[in-house]
């Protein structure tokens, strides 16, 4: 579980934390075995302290910026630590009998992290052009729409704004949005034809995420 990866604190053998990062980085699936434990000092008031409620510890950024050169007593570097965890997590990944399916890759429009992370969670299907994501002008009766011969998913660019919040488009913008799109839809583009199934899917999600496009547009208007 994401929320007991990290630093585990204990002072006077009590448990005082049981996991989390303290602004060291972020919490990371890959990183779910690695797990470190603290032994906090009766005089370590300037660098650990004990949260108001006495349910957690606050780190100076002093030891945050620290920890990046830690090294334990045989010379290897925290960061070395964590890269470790996650070697072993993957390599525990692979061992367990679980299979996930090769998909397409993804391409242009989703952000390199994310590629990325799909890249290393998944197999790819060799030889095969990767599923771009762009905005384009569609009616406003569809959120999306396949383009199967160039391998793309278009948004209807008239949602776009209310999607991103005000924030400047990119290329690689709505990173959460285009990867749903992309886990949702990529199967399809594996198929030259959608069965009636699929099309009854299609028909449901254009449906959803149209209506809530159009909830995030009122918003937008009412100043929310």
């Amino acid at each position: 579980m994401m929320e007991r990866q990290g630093f585990y604190f204990y002072r006077h053998n009590r448990l005082v934390q049981a996991g989390g990062w303290n602004n060291f980085r972020q919490p990371d699936q890959h990183l779910a075995l690695t797990r470190i434990s603290i032994d906090l000092p009766d005089d370590s008031r300037d660098v650990f302290r004990l949260s108001v409620k006495k349910e957690g510890v606050e780190m100076s950024p002093e030891v945050v910026v620290a920890l990046e050169d830690a090294r334990d007593g045989d010379g290897r570097l925290f960061t070395e630590y964590l890269t470790d965890g996650e070697t072993t997590y993957r390599e525990a990944r692979k061992t367990s009998g679980t299979i996930r399916k090769p998909v397409i890759p993804p391409g242009k429009g989703i952000d390199a992290s994310v590629r990325e992370t799909i890249e290393e969670e998944l197999p790819l299907i060799p030889g095969e052009d990767p599923i771009s994501v762009r905005w384009q002008t569609l009616d406003n009766s569809a959120f999306f729409e396949l383009d199967r011969e160039n391998r793309t998913i278009h948004l209807n660019q008239n949602y776009r704004a209310a999607i991103l919040g005000g924030r400047k488009g990119t290329l690689n913008d709505a990173p959460l949005l285009k990867s749903l799109m992309y886990l949702l839809l990529h199967q399809l583009f594996e198929k030259e034809y959608s069965g009636k199934r699929e099309k009854d899917n299609l028909q449901l999600w254009q449906a959803v995420m149209v209506s809530a496009a159009r909830a995030e547009l009122e918003r937008v208007a009412d100043g929310e």
